[in-house]
């Protein structure tokens, strides 16, 4: 059994001890900092999937903040889609997506077996002219991208099988 010294009280703490509270503490909340250049903003997921925003105010916290894509995302009926209502999203999913919209690198991800879309603002300039960023959100992959499924859809499924990024 291990023992750390605090360097102020002089106190010995069992490690295995501190890393179990360490531990529980981090189950019972993640903290989630992204820093772009000189940007940063915290947001805090918990693991009650209750949140608040990144200023600690409560209410739809994972969507709070500047941003075309979270406004969007705010208004954007969830629970329509195989995700569900937000209150119900895994913690692995409400992280990803606090990553991803928090982001200004473009980024983009399907989820879930259906391939449900989520993206940022980042993201916005690859759909091109013409609106079709509008219907992308929370639609399905194979549906929203149909006419060029046939040469995505092989990779995305040797990616979704296989674990592979190379298959063609």
């Amino acid at each position: 059994m291990g023992f750390v010294r605090d360097a102020e009280s002089g106190a010995a703490e069992n490690v295995a001890g501190a890393a179990r509270q360490a531990t529980d503490e981090w189950m019972a909340r993640w903290h989630i900092t992204t820093c772009q250049w000189s940007h940063c903003e915290e947001l805090e997921v918990t693991n009650d999937r209750q949140s608040t925003d990144f200023r600690g105010r409560p209410g739809n916290g994972l969507f709070a903040g500047p941003g075309e894509m979270r406004a969007r995302c705010r208004a954007f009926d969830w629970a329509s889609t195989q995700l569900g209502p937000v209150s119900d999203w895994s913690a692995s999913l409400r992280t990803i997506v606090a990553t991803l919209l928090a982001s200004r690198h473009p980024m983009f991800l399907w989820w879930g077996p259906e391939l449900v879309q989520i993206f940022n603002d980042g993201y916005l300039p690859s759909f091109g002219g013409g609106g079709r960023d509008l219907a992308a959100l929370g639609a399905r992959g194979r549906e929203h991208w149909a006419e060029i499924w046939d040469v995505i859809g092989p990779q995305i499924e040797g990616v979704m099988t296989l674990r592979r990024g190379d298959v063609a």
